[in-house]
């Protein structure tokens, strides 16, 4: 197995028949992969935002400021990121793929831990809504540390689904907090 290398940080792995890299988004991206986001991603969307896919892609890259694509043989097959959750100490991290993670799980599940954890020195919270039919999401979050807060039933656009809410608390946050002055 050799890795990409850029900047001193491995970004990608590649195997046998699978190569798998990623890298900072750009807007064709959203293009390339809404086509084939997965069902269960695509229903999430426009039930809680009324947004097709790539309108979702779209708003992602746009409000995030950090936004990754997952390149499998050189083409999207998903992208990540994080926007502020209101102020700069929550953040909201979010990912919406095609669901063929075939070659490569054990290493998107580590690279996944270890940017979540890079997320956690710089926001003292993390949170986002999954879908409650989202099992895959949901076991994966799971496996990165977050809890879950709540069932939040008639959530979003359609108010006929029930999401979950859930989040993660750092203990790590290093983020400068000015005092205020009373």
């Amino acid at each position: 197995m050799s890795s990409r290398v850029r900047n001193g940080k491995d970004y990608g792995i590649s195997g046998p028949s699978t190569s798998a890299e990623y890298r900072p988004s750009i807007k064709l991206d959203c293009y390339e992969l809404a086509p084939r986001l997965c069902p269960k991603d695509a229903y999430e969307v426009l039930s809680s935002d009324g947004l097709s896919p790539l309108d979702a892609l779209l708003m992602s890259l746009e409000r995030s400021y950090e936004c990754h694509t997952i390149l499998r043989n050189g083409e999207p097959m998903g992208m990540f990121g994080v926007g502020y959750g209101g102020d700069t100490m929550s953040g909201v991290p979010w990912m919406l793929t095609d669901g063929d993670f075939q070659g490569f799980r054990k290493r998107f599940l580590k690279e996944g831990r270890q940017w979540i954890g890079s997320l956690k020195k710089r926001h003292q919270i993390l949170f986002n809504y999954v879908h409650s039919e989202n099992t895959d999401s949901i076991r994966w979050l799971k496996w990165l540390g977050f809890k879950f807060m709540r069932a939040i039933p008639k959530y979003g656009f359609g108010k006929s689904d029930t999401f979950y809410e859930f989040y993660l608390v750092s203990n790590e946050c290093v983020a400068q907090v000015e005092p205020t002055q009373p």
